[in-house]
């Protein structure tokens, strides 16, 4: 929208020119750069791209002890009565692909109870303490960086609410632009009527994303 208005200044001038002065347009800037500092702050930016990167990390980690115990459980031939996908290792690698950290959480708690069931009968098949530890010292991490994420994510939110005026006034800004823009262009150019309809803005927007 601003690249379409500085383009179309010299028509809104003309046509408002007390209204659409110079410094309208540096406001109009200034009030968007205000809102994307509030909802992209560099900090919370950082910091969650930091907290999701090792949780994610974390998660990762369990496909290599998730396929040995798989492989332990086939080799048992019956010594446990409990499927892989009972045990929890198929859930439990399908939440770790699609990266949902509840899901993971709740599967590998899973997979750890039955670790502890079928200790012995694992253990005979060369399985190690070392494979359990794997899946056990993940769960902390996992709570924790989950935590972070929730914490950041909802200081984030408080930010916008907190300043909602700040928001609303740029909306506004927003709509009077494309209020006179759709006045000025209707019936003699459809092009630039469309740059001035908030709904093929949207459009244009998720488009690009």
């Amino acid at each position: 929208l601003l690249s379409a208005f500085r383009d179309d200044f010299p028509d809104f001038k003309a046509y408002l020119p007390l209204m659409f002065t110079d410094n309208y347009i540096l406001d109009f800037e200034k009030q968007i750069a205000e809102v994307t500092h509030l909802l992209n702050p560099q900090m919370e930016t950082v910091a969650l791209k930091n907290t999701t990167s090792l949780l994610y990390s974390t998660m990762d980690n369990l496909i290599e002890p998730i396929n040995k115990l798989t492989g332990y459980l086939k080799f048992t031939k019956g010594a446990i009565p409990v499927s892989v996908k009972d045990f929890g290792l198929t859930s439990l690698k399908q939440k770790v692909r699609t990266k949902d950290t509840e899901g993971v959480l709740k599967y590998l708690r899973t997979v750890i109870n039955n670790l502890q069931t079928y200790r012995e009968q694992l253990a005979e098949q060369g399985f190690t303490d070392d494979i359990i530890e794997q899946f056990t010292s993940a769960i902390i991490p996992i709570e924790t960086e989950n935590q972070k994420q929730y914490e950041i994510i909802n200081k984030r939110k408080a930010i916008v609410d907190n300043n909602l005026e700040i928001i609303n006034n740029l909306y506004t800004t927003i709509i009077e632009i494309c209020n006179v823009g759709k006045m000025l262009y209707r019936g003699k150019n459809a092009l630039k009527v469309q740059n001035y309809t908030f709904r093929k803005l949207l459009k244009k927007v998720r488009n690009t994303e």
